[in-house]
């Protein structure tokens, strides 16, 4: 019988930087992976609920390069994964 290593979808030396432009409400890490953050969002009748963040799941374009949805202010795009990270990272 095969050693049984246990799975996690996260790494503990996974690190987290916030990604320029989008508010403070998205992160890239270094693996590649990219999540929303909790929030409180005000609907525009005043009631407010608390929107948990999470890992976003990618998209593949035909290229092969991976994408995410997103919003910014309000507005949706779909950015790069890789040059996310390189803005997170880099600059």
């Amino acid at each position: 019988m095969a050693d049984m290593q246990p799975t996690s979808d996260q790494n503990d030396n996974e690190k987290w930087n916030t990604i320029p432009g989008t508010g403070g409400f998205y992160e890239a890490s270094d693996q590649g992976r990219i999540r929303s953050i909790d929030r409180v969002v005000v609907k525009s009748d005043n009631r407010t609920y608390r929107l948990r963040g999470r890992v976003l799941k990618p998209s593949k374009m035909s290229s092969g390069h991976l994408r995410v949805n997103i919003k910014i202010e309000g507005k949706p795009f779909e950015p790069l994964i890789h040059r996310l990270v390189m803005a997170a990272f880099v600059g």
